[in-house]
Formats: C-alpha cells, structure tokens, sequence
C-alpha cells in the first residue's frame, strides 16, 4: 500500500506563537524579566531580543489595546516591536506602560549581594526543612 504525503496545507499546521501561551500579567512579566535576565547586555542583539519580546508581550495583552493606550497604530507596533526593525526608544517606553509595567535600574553590585545573601538564606531554610523531616516526624525541630 503507498503512503500518502501530507502537506503542510493538508496538515493545516500553525507556527507556534509564544504570544498563545502568556496568559496573564504575571506570566507577560515573567517572560520579560526572563528574557532581560538571560540576555547579554553587551550584545547588539540584545536590544533586538529585548524588542521582539516586547511586541509578543504586547500581542499576548491585546495588540488593539496596546495600540489604542500608545497612541500609535497596530500596524506602526507590529512593524517597531519586530526584531527586523530600531524602534524608537519612546515607543518601547510607550509599549512598557501601555503593558502597565516600568523600566527599572538596578545596580549589578547590588544585585550580586542581595543573590548571596539570597543564597544563604535559602540554604538556612532548606537546612531546617530537612531537620524538621529528619528529627521529628511531627515536624518539630528538637533542641
């Protein structure tokens, strides 16, 4: 028996948009905080990357609402937020506060500390979740 061949049109396969799968606030912010974190800011791509990121955050929100609280048409955004294109530095400031977030500055001194003094107190409390387990099985910790 010959197989048949499908084509893509057969198949009515989609590409994937990660836009579908940002399906609150938190998640947007999450998705753009991780993007931020991961990028190398040294990196002429990263601005591209970070803009990309943006326009799916923004087609997650509703692009029709981004569009209507930025002033700006949803074409001009579809075209400012691609990673093709430079967007103007007020657009992407428009498109944060349209997402309802804002940019911050942080220091990377400071941002190392707190990660230590993070680290340590993770590792204090991981220790007393494993005392509570082993001690006690009633979650005591014995002194």
């Amino acid at each position: 028996m010959p197989k048949k061949i499908f084509s893509k049109a057969d198949l009515k396969i989609k590409p994937f948009d990660s836009a579908n799968s940002l399906t609150g606030r938190d998640m947007i912010l999450g998705y753009l905080n991780e993007v931020i974190a991961t990028g190398n800011p040294g990196d002429l791509g990263a601005a591209a990357i970070i803009q990309h990121a943006l326009g799916v955050a923004a087609r997650a929100h509703g692009m029709t609402k981004v569009a209507k609280a930025t002033g700006l048409s949803r074409e001009n955004l579809y075209r400012s937020l691609s990673a093709e294109n430079n967007a103007n530095f007020g657009t992407i400031l428009r498109v944060i506060d349209a997402l309802g977030f804002e940019l911050v500055f942080k220091s990377k001194k400071a941002r190392t500390i707190r990660s230590k003094a993070q680290a340590k107190s993770g590792k204090r409390i991981a220790a007393e979740v494993r005392l509570k387990l082993i001690l006690d099985g009633r979650g005591e910790i014995l002194s």
